[in-house]
């Protein structure tokens, strides 16, 4: 997946200064769900927005080094049992992480 220059704005900050990050779509790929997100930088970096693809254990993994940065922490989402499970609870968890460490 490459960039996306001309993808839809996301805000995550009313102000516009931080990342944002919206869930585009998921797939099954070497048997597990991946999900797909489109990430954009904040206003004002020289950057193009990147489509980024991750499996539950990525989302796992950083739950997990953030837990060791942080003491208080959201819930990461649960493990779907079956099919892609939800999309948007996995976003709605990148967002608040990116509120705590937007950089």
């Amino acid at each position: 997946m490459g960039s996306t220059s001309s993808a839809p704005e996301v805000r995550l900050t009313e102000d516009g200064h931080g990342f944002n990050v919206k869930y585009v779509g998921s797939d099954f790929i070497d048997d597990m769900w991946t999900y797909d997100f489109l990430v954009q930088p904040p206003q004002g970096v020289e950057a193009p927005a990147q489509r980024v693809r991750r499996s539950f254990d990525d989302v796992q993994l950083l739950a997990t080094s953030m837990a060791q940065r942080y003491r208080s922490l959201p819930a990461p989402p649960s493990k779907p049992i079956f099919g892609t499970g939800d999309g948007k609870a996995m976003e709605r968890y990148l967002r608040s992480l990116l509120f705590i460490e937007p950089w």
